[in-house]
């Protein structure tokens, strides 16, 4: 009789791989998936690139069209504008100098103009309050500088007493001609210094 042998083929007493060799093969695996993930996803983003070159310049136009669409302005608020730029004009002349006031009054102009309310007479009558108030300052100014002995303070303010007051008219060539002698009088003096102890 004959006996078989006894079969020593592997695959038959093949043992389950342990479970450390089960995770490297699966780990394997997995890195030979990764290129192609990897490739998905630099392809999905060049296609949102070229998508959005391609919509680029639609968008650019639509908010260039925005831009230069004109601003609408109403009569009511070219009159608000005007009517606030009045009450700016009134509070600068109570509370300010000169040049605050002469800006403020131009200011007041162009917006009643641009507005359709604007009047000579009343534009007149708010610029002689401003240079007389001018004129009242620059007179006090001139005083202090002549008992402080300030020849270049007193100088400054009897030229713009004298241009603003010719300005509107009311120059006076005899007090001119005393502010002008009392501005002789104090050319070589020297400003009075403060007493030792004493501040003002």
């Amino acid at each position: 009789m004959i006996q078989s042998k006894p079969t020593t083929d592997r695959s038959v007493f093949r043992q389950p791989p342990a479970a450390g060799q089960r995770q490297a093969a699966v780990t394997a695996d997995d890195r030979r998936r990764l290129p192609s993930a990897r490739h998905a996803l630099i392809f999905a983003a060049l296609i949102g690139i070229i998508l959005w070159l391609a919509f680029l310049p639609g968008l650019v136009a639509l908010v260039n069209a925005e831009e230069e669409q004109p601003i609408v302005i109403t009569k009511k608020q070219l009159k608000t504008a005007a009517y606030n730029s009045l009450w700016r004009l009134k509070r600068s002349m109570e509370r300010d100098g000169y040049y605050s006031s002469r800006v403020a009054l131009n200011v007041w102009r162009s917006n009643a103009m641009d507005a359709g309310i604007f009047k000579q007479e009343e534009y007149d009558q708010y610029k002689q309050q401003i240079f007389e108030k001018s004129i009242e300052s620059n007179l006090g100014c001139f005083e202090r500088s002549i008992e402080a002995l300030n020849y270049n303070d007193a100088n400054k303010c009897l030229l713009t007493w004298k241009l603003h007051s010719e300005e509107i008219g009311r120059f006076d060539p005899v007090l001119y001609e005393e502010m002008t002698a009392q501005l002789e009088s104090i050319k070589n003096q020297k400003p009075q210094e403060p007493e030792p102890g004493k501040t003002e």
